[in-house]
C-alpha cells in the first residue's frame, strides 16, 4: 500500500528546527533580499555553519515559502506513468509550448526510487522536485528545478541537525524567449556555466569545491531534465488522469468537517483552513496506466524487445485551425513478451 504522506516540503515544515520562528522572519528578509540579514537570521537560529549549509537552508526556505504562496500543490505520479515519461523525448519542445498549472509547485517522483547520487548517504533517493517559473525585467525566463531527497537511515534527523547531508539539488534552464526549445536552453545554460567557471578563479578549496558541487547538479538536471519536463507537459495535456485526496496523516476531526462540506463553497472554506494548518491535496497521476503496458510487433519482423520513444505531437485546433496544443504519442514496448528492453534503449521509429 502506498502512503501518501511527509512529502519533503511536509518534512521540511515538520522537522526544521524552530521553523515556526524562522519561516515568518525570512519570508519578510527575503522578499527584500537582503543576504547579509539572512545569512545572519541563519546564523543565529543555527549556529556558526559554513557559507553552504546557509544557501542549503536558505533555499530550502525560499522554495517552501514560493511553494506555500501558491498554494502547496503536490503532483504524486505513478510509477507506470513515470516509466512511460522517462521514453518520451522533448528536446524539440518550445517554451511556448509549456503550460505550467502554478508558478511553484512540487512534482512526487518517489515511486522510481531513483537514486540521488549527491547524497553521502547511500540509500538516498528523489523524493520529487520543486518547479518554478519565473521571468526577469530582461524577457529572460527560467524554469527552476529543485531535486529534493530524503534517506531513511537519517530521516529522523536530516532536518533537525544543523550540519545537514545533502538532500537536495538546485538548477535551472534559462531560455531568451519562448521559441527557445529545452535542446536550446540547455546549450545556453551550459555556455554561461563555461563563462562563469572562466570568470571565477578558483583560489582555494572552497572555490574548487563550489565549482565541483555546481557540475555535480547540473549533471543531476541534464539526467533527470526528460522526466522532469515530461510531468509538466502531461499536466498540461488533455484531460490528464488526476485524482485528489488528502494524505492519512489528516486528522479524524479535519476529515470529518471536509466531508460535511455540502457545497462548493464551504469545501473552499474549509480546504483553506486546512491549507493553513500545513495540509493539503495530493493529486494523483496516473491511476489509469497502472498495467496498462501491452507489448507490441511490428509488421511481421522479429525484433528484439525495446521501447519505441514517445512524443508530443504539436496539434492544431480551434477556429481556422490558428491555434496549438500538444498530444502525447505515448511510447511502447515491441516485443515485450520475449523480456523486458534494454535500459536506455530507444527505437526511433
Amino acid at each position: 500500500m502506498t502512503t501518501y504522506n511527509f512529502y519533503y516540503p511536509y518534512r521540511f515544515r515538520q522537522q526544521t528546527k524552530l521553523f515556526g520562528l524562522v519561516y515568518p522572519l525570512f519570508k519578510e528578509y527575503g522578499k527584500i533580499g537582503r543576504e547579509y540579514k539572512r545569512d545572519a537570521l541563519i546564523q543565529s537560529y543555527y549556529g556558526e555553519v559554513s557559507q553552504e549549509i546557509k544557501n542549503s537552508k536558505f533555499f530550502n526556505f525560499l522554495h517552501y515559502s514560493h511553494f506555500e504562496e501558491t498554494g502547496s500543490n503536490i503532483f504524486h505520479f505513478k510509477k507506470e506513468i513515470l516509466e512511460l515519461l522517462q521514453q518520451t523525448d522533448v528536446s524539440a519542445i518550445q517554451l511556448k509550448n509549456i503550460q505550467f498549472p502554478y508558478t511553484c509547485f512540487y512534482l512526487s517522483l518517489r515511486e522510481l526510487a531513483l537514486p540521488l547520487t549527491i547524497a553521502t548517504a547511500n540509500d538516498t533517493i528523489i523524493d520529487g522536485v520543486y518547479i518554478e517559473f519565473s521571468k526577469n525585467d530582461n524577457d529572460y525566463s527560467f524554469i527552476s528545478f529543485e531535486v529534493c531527497g530524503y534517506a531513511e537511515s537519517q530521516k529522523e534527523m536530516e532536518f533537525a541537525n544543523a550540519v545537514e547531508d545533502k538532500i537536495y539539488a538546485s538548477a535551472s534552464l534559462n531560455f531568451e524567449n519562448e521559441e527557445n526549445s529545452i535542446a536550446e536552453a540547455i546549450t545556453l545554460n551550459e555556455q554561461i556555466i563555461k563563462e562563469t567557471f572562466e570568470n571565477k578563479k578558483a583560489t582555494n578549496k572552497n572555490k574548487e569545491r563550489e565549482i565541483d558541487f555546481m557540475l555535480e547538479e547540473y549533471k543531476l538536471l541534464k539526467d533527470h531534465l526528460n522526466l522532469f519536463v515530461n510531468c509538466i507537459l502531461y499536466l498540461s495535456s488533455i484531460s490528464p488522469d488526476i485524482k485528489e485526496i488528502y494524505g492519512e496523516d489528516l486528522p479524524k476531526k479535519l476529515k470529518e468537517k471536509i466531508n460535511k462540506a455540502d457545497k462548493e463553497y464551504k469545501q473552499d472554506k474549509v480546504k483553506k483552513e486546512l491549507q493553513k494548518q500545513g495540509f493539503s491535496t495530493i493529486k494523483i497521476i496516473g491511476n489509469s496506466f497502472v498495467n496498462t503496458n501491452n507489448s507490441q510487433q511490428i509488421g511481421n519482423k522479429e525484433l528484439a524487445p525495446h521501447w519505441r520513444r514517445g512524443h508530443w505531437r504539436n496539434q492544431p485546433f480551434g477556429k481556422e485551425m490558428a491555434e496549438n496544443k500538444l498530444i502525447w504519442i505515448q511510447p511502447t514496448i515491441v516485443n515485450k513478451e520475449k523480456g523486458n528492453p534494454t535500459q536506455g534503449h530507444i527505437y526511433k521509429k
